[in-house]
Parts: C-alpha cells; sequence; structure tokens
C-alpha cells in the first residue's frame, strides 16, 4: 500500500503534541511491514523539536513532505502540493492526524476518484475552542468530514461516542471506530524497570508534559503548588512543553514566590527519563483525547494524577490506575497532591495496576487494526 500521513506538524512538545507521535509510530510499524509511508507536515515551526523529529524520521527511512512552505497556513498551496504528491507516488490512502489535513484531503480527493482517506481524531476539540473554531467544527468535523471521508477513528471512547453522535454521521449511518493510541516503543524497555525510590526529607518532584497552552490547566498546578509546599517545602516542579503560556506562567511562579521551585525545560527529546525523575505526574488539563503522557508515565512507573474530564476520566476510573481531580480546582488538586505522597502504600498499589493496564497499548495490537481498515478500504 502507497500512504501518507498528514500530521499539522513535528514540533513535538511544542504546537505539536500526542496526534504527531502516534503517526511517526504507526508510520514506522507500516513500513517496518513494507508498506510505502510518507509523512505530509502542514506547518513548520523552525524549532529544535522540530529537527530533532525530521531527523528521527529520515534515520528510519521515510520521507517528509512539506505542504505549505510559508510561516502562515496556505490552505491553497497545501491542497496543490497534496494533489501532486498523491499523483507523483499513485498514493492510494491518506491518513489525517490534524483537522486541515482533513480538509485538504477532502479537496484533493475530487480530482483523484480511487484516493480513500482514513481521519484518526486525537482531541474533542478539534479547530480550537475560540469562536472560529466552534464554527469549522459545525461545519467540518459535524457535517463534512463524516460525509467526505471513507473511514473515521477516535482514540478514546468519549471521543468515539461523541463522533457517531454527528447529525453528519447518522444521515450517512456510518460507524466510528474506536482505536486507543500507542505507547511509544521505547517505553516497553523501562516497563520491568524499578520505580524510583522514596526521596528523603520530602524532596518530592512532580511533573508534568504537554504545550504550556490555557487548556492544559498549567496555571492551576502552580497555584496548588504553591500550597503543596506549605506542607512539602521542598518539593519541586519540572514543566516539559513549550508554548504561547510559558512566559505568563514564569511570571505567575514568580508572583506565587514559587520560581526556584519551578523548572520550565521546554520541548525535550529525553522526555522518558524526565518522567523517571517524577515522583507524581500531574496533568490538570481541560480537554484531553486519551494522553499518551499518562501511559509513558504508567510504563516507567510515575503515579499520575488528572483532571475530572472524559479522555482522562476514561482510564483513571475508580483510583485504580490513578486520581482524578476536578479540572480547575486548586484545592482539591493541591489536597489530592498532599494525600498521595503521603501515602507510599498507595502509590505502589496504583503503580502495579497502571503497568499492567498499559500492556494493552502496543503498536503490535493497535497497528494491525488500522491495516486492516486500509485494506478494506481498497478493495
Amino acid at each position: 500500500m502507497r500512504i501518507i500521513q498528514i500530521v499539522n506538524g513535528l514540533d513535538i512538545g511544542g504546537k505539536s503534541g500526542g496526534a504527531a507521535r502516534f503517526s511517526l509510530e504507526l508510520s514506522n510499524y507500516l513500513h517496518q511491514r513494507g508498506e510505502e509511508v510518507s509523512i505530509a507536515v502542514v506547518h513548520r515551526f523552525h524549532t529544535d523539536a522540530e529537527k530533532y523529529w525530521e531527523d528521527y524520521i529520515h534515520r528510519l527511512g521515510m520521507e517528509i513532505i512539506h505542504l505549505n512552505p510559508n510561516d502562515w497556513l496556505d490552505l491553497l498551496q497545501t491542497i496543490r502540493t497534496l494533489k501532486k504528491e498523491c499523483i507523483n507516488r499513485r498514493i492510494e490512502i491518506l491518513h489525517c492526524h490534524s483537522p486541515v489535513g482533513s480538509l485538504a484531503s477532502i479537496i484533493t480527493k475530487w480530482g483523484i476518484p480511487n484516493l480513500r482517506i482514513v481521519r484518526t481524531e486525537h482531541t474533542p476539540v478539534p479547530w480550537g475552542t475560540n469562536l472560529l473554531g466552534k464554527i469549522s467544527r459545525l461545519l467540518f468535523t459535524n457535517l463534512l468530514f463524516p460525509i467526505c471521508i471513507d473511514m473515521e477513528v477516535g482514540v478514546s471512547k468519549p471521543i468515539t461516542n461523541m463522533l457517531n453522535k454527528r447529525i453528519g454521521a447518522q444521515w450517512c449511518h456510518r460507524s466510528v471506530k474506536f482505536i486507543p493510541p500507542v505507547l511509544p516503543e521505547k517505553y516497553w524497555k523501562r516497563i520491568n524497570h524499578p520505580p524510583k525510590k522514596e526521596p528523603t526529607g520530602g524532596q518530592y518532584i512532580i511533573g508534568s508534559v504537554g504545550s504550556l497552552r490555557k487548556i492544559k490547566g498549567y496555571e492551576y498546578l502552580l497555584k496548588a503548588i504553591a500550597l503543596v509546599r506549605e506542607k512539602y517545602p521542598a518539593v519541586e516542579l519540572i514543566l516539559v512543553g513549550d508554548g504561547e503560556e510559558k512566559q505568563t506562567l514564569e511570571e505567575l511562579s514568580t508572583k506565587l514566590h514559587i520560581q526556584n521551585a519551578v523548572q520550565f525545560l521546554g520541548a525535550r527529546s529525553d522526555v522518558l527519563e524526565l518522567l523517571e525523575r517524577m515522583d507524581l505526574f500531574v496533568l490538570p488539563s481541560f480537554v484531553e483525547g486519551l494522553p499518551t503522557s499518562i501511559l509513558e508515565s504508567w510504563a516507567v512507573g510515575t503515579p499520575v494524577i488528572g483532571s475530572d474530564i472524559p479522555g482522562i476520566r476514561a482510564i483513571l476510573s475508580n483510583e485504580q490506575y490513578g486520581w482524578l481531580v476536578a479540572p480547575g480546582d486548586i484545592h482539591a488538586l493541591a489536597l489530592k497532591i498532599i494525600t498521595v505522597l503521603a501515602n507510599p502504600q498507595e502509590r505502589d498499589r496504583v503503580r502495579v495496576n497502571a503497568r499492567q493496564a498499559v500492556t494493552a497499548y502496543t503498536i503490535d495490537k493497535i497497528g494491525p487494526d488500522y491495516q486492516n481498515i486500509y485494506s478494506e478500504l481498497l478493495q
């Protein structure tokens, strides 16, 4: 099969996240099994993180197609480049991991009737949370996509259920498949490693990984850490990722007088090692699909606290694999952190459960599901 995987960008840990990372894992799986796979990128960000992942793709032996040479989105140029590449490479499958890529693929398909489109939805709020994003979700995600795209996939059951309830999906009598995301391969080698030892003197390291955006809720985590330090003054926080909220969050940490206890590490390629340093991983988001950062934390034995939202609740339910806190509730989050830190036996219990649960997210289990989708569409 000849396949193009379309991602928003490769600035993973900055303006790109789990969707792009999953696409690379799936692409490598397909590439190793003899499929012709290329990665098409809508946006370029000219960052160190982007350069790292571009080099990674080239080392795997796959090609990168830059659909848009501009620093701003030129949709017409994106479509022209995509159509040219599809014709020259005789592409059979376009697999989209971004809403803009999905829209460009639909228009591209008009001139290539045998082309098939697969779309994986990684977030409950594609297109963003502003007014333009809401209009785009109504017109494109809810109406156009279910009518014009050959197969859609949701990475979590809440997302899948949401997509199946759309007006367009009901009109077309199309059912969205649920296929979870994948734990990156290198994390499997750490599953049987012993967890980090209990620190002395309350010198706990709390951390989080993700782009620094409003919807990630990091301002509430900073405020919660200020309260936690009243009980555990040696607690430190590390935030891995970059984004438009970085300066605001740095200023907030100074205002809270915790600037010396917080490290803003930016986008990093050594996330695995940083997760292993953490005693507790906290994801205070307001919106998530199914966060691979939680799966990665499970694999290295780092317990997780997450917001009580559908995408996180789906995997942290009943305090079996982690703990839930209402999003934006600073005092509840601080209390939960203090309670978890004070109970190492509870952390051990959850750690064991989580390491067992994460075995369901292997590429060898999930990759064949996508291969079957491609094959069925091409029959």
